[in-house]
């Protein structure tokens, strides 16, 4: 049985942030990881200005697919674009960008077990006890950055519970029939999004130069058949619906716990996801950086490691998920007023987007939304 300072679960991008960190900290730290890397990772591979800046460090060129510097939002054949001189999100392949993640962790000298599952995650005399289908190890910390179905958030929060989640479904598609992806519609460097045909979410088209991402997101207590609104909105523009995978991802949820005095949960694992965009990379990278920061503070000066993050992942963007949430059940609450309202008035896209990019609160947002409307929003409760 190996012991550790720090034993990290799930080697995404908050998992291998917050091993990188420990271990350029010099800290013994443990990476696991169910899959063998690289593996393939649903996603529509769009690194938002956030996600960008998030990352502290220039993403090399060559794993660059597309760059766009502009958004078309559709409602229901209705159209607003958004375009800037600089890039609004660049697009990679989630494998390449994730295995880049996971080698610069071990390149600091994380040590790493790759192909191997972890089972359950126990207390053990003032320790903690990973165990896997292999073995068992001890750690003094663990970061659970194991995704949607988080092993270490059951540990937590406990087996039996439910938090709110959305479905995202999506597709690589390589040769669209009409029309083409090479400067067409869907090839000028723009990201496409599709409202009012995907109850409780949207659909998206994003280009990748030699080939297109297209998907669905949809708040699961809204829509019970994503898979369907999935298949729809392929066929619609022809693609085929052969190659769809599919993930659950966790929102933020009052109810979860996101840590204990020395286990932390990072990513999804701790619903960090934006409810309204769907986007939750930049998140993960930002909690697996205070993951570090805190248990390096806990180490350094005895601060209770659960406390610290806590209260720093609150302060940075727990708050603004919250807000995010109300904000999610205003537009989808009345979908024909509010959602048709934020789509085709140019004004309230653009502040939209440019305040996702300046990491504007979406309280700010909310205000500014409301003033536009020059009436009484619904009551909205935030679960």
């Amino acid at each position: 049985m190996g012991n550790y300072d720090v034993i990290v679960i799930g080697g995404g991008p908050a998992g291998s942030t917050a091993a990188r960190g420990c271990a350029e900290r010099g800290f013994k730290t443990l990476l696991i990881d169910k899959a063998l890397f690289p593996r393939y990772k649903p996603c529509g591979g769009a690194l938002s200005f956030r996600t960008i800046n998030s990352l502290g460090f220039e993403i090399p060129q060559e794993m660059i697919e597309a760059e766009c510097k502009g958004v078309n939002v559709y409602y229901k054949g209705e159209m607003s674009s958004y375009k800037k001189e600089g890039r609004v999100a660049v697009m990679v392949s989630r494998e390449k960008f994730d295995n880049l993640l996971f080698e610069m962790a071990k390149e600091r000298g994380c040590m790493t077990l790759t192909g191997e599952r972890v089972v359950s995650v126990e207390s053990s005399g003032g320790y903690i006890k990973v165990n896997t289908e292999k073995g068992a190890y001890l750690a003094r910390f663990v970061v659970g950055a194991d995704g949607a179905n988080s092993i270490v958030s059951r540990f937590i929060n406990g087996s039996n519970k439910e938090f709110l989640s959305a479905t995202a479904f999506v597709s690589k598609i390589t040769s669209p029939s009409s029309p083409p992806y090479e400067g067409g519609e869907w090839g000028s460097g723009v990201l496409n999004f599709y409202f009012g045909n995907v109850y409780g979410g949207y659909a998206w088209v994003f280009p990748h130069g030699r080939y297109l991402s297209a998907g669905i997101w949809g708040l699961n207590w809204l829509n019970s058949a994503p898979l369907d609104s999935m298949k729809r909105f392929l066929i619609s523009h022809d693609f085929s619906t052969d190659n769809i995978r599919g993930h659950k991802m966790p929102l933020w949820d009052r109810r979860r716990k996101i840590c204990s005095e020395n286990v932390l949960l990072a990513g999804d694992a701790g619903g960090f996801v934006d409810s309204f965009s769907g986007e939750g990379i930049s998140n993960a990278i930002l909690s697996g950086r205070i993951a570090a920061e805190s248990i390096a503070d806990s180490l350094k000066n005895g601060e209770s490691a659960g406390d610290n993050y806590k209260k720093r992942c609150n302060s940075l963007f727990v708050k603004n998920l919250k807000y995010s949430m109300y904000f999610t059940r205003l537009i989808f609450r009345f979908p024909e007023f509010f959602l048709k309202s934020f789509v085709l008035d140019n004004s309230l896209l653009r502040q939209y987007l440019e305040d996702q990019a300046s990491n504007t609160s979406y309280k700010d947002y909310i205000k500014y939304f409301t003033g536009m409307m020059k009436g009484t929003t619904p009551s909205v409760r935030c679960n």
